[in-house]
């Protein structure tokens, strides 16, 4: 899938790296969602 999932937004929600980050906000009490990071529960 690469950076760019196709739909023109910059984060995927479904590669490592994605899921690592939204790891990091969601420890920290941040809702990824709120800062453009879409998270797919199903991938």
């Amino acid at each position: 899938m690469g950076r760019h999932d196709g739909t023109g937004r910059v984060n995927c929600g479904r590669c490592e790296k994605c899921l690592r980050t939204a790891g990091g906000l969601l420890l920290a009490g941040i809702d990824p969602t709120v800062v453009g990071l879409p998270i797919q529960p199903d991938a």
